[in-house]
């Protein structure tokens, strides 16, 4: 019976995938979330898990994107990556 609804959804939004994935998931985690037992608990252990590493992976991906911005704002980019590159000689 939970197919259906990620069927109609392949069927109606063809050109955009991410709707039936999204559906999918939205109706996994309702259905873990109704479920007695052990799907519950493992639920419940996941978002407890997501809630602990996502800031830490949010703030790896902003100290590292900052690093590279920094650098390609310094105009040091190229150095880092080994490349010879100047600006005045790529403008014609």
């Amino acid at each position: 019976m939970a197919v259906l609804p990620v069927l109609a959804a392949i069927l109606i939004f063809p050109q955009y995938p991410i709707i039936p994935l999204i559906t999918g998931i939205l109706l996994l985690v309702l259905l873990l979330s109704f479920s007695p037992g052990e799907p519950q608990e493992w639920l419940s252990a996941s978002w407890d898990f997501a809630k602990q590493i996502l800031p830490l992976l949010l703030l790896g991906v902003l100290v590292s994107g900052s690093y590279w911005e920094h650098l390609l704002a310094a105009g040091e980019l190229f150095l880092t990556l080994g490349l010879r590159f100047s600006w005045r000689n790529s403008i014609c």
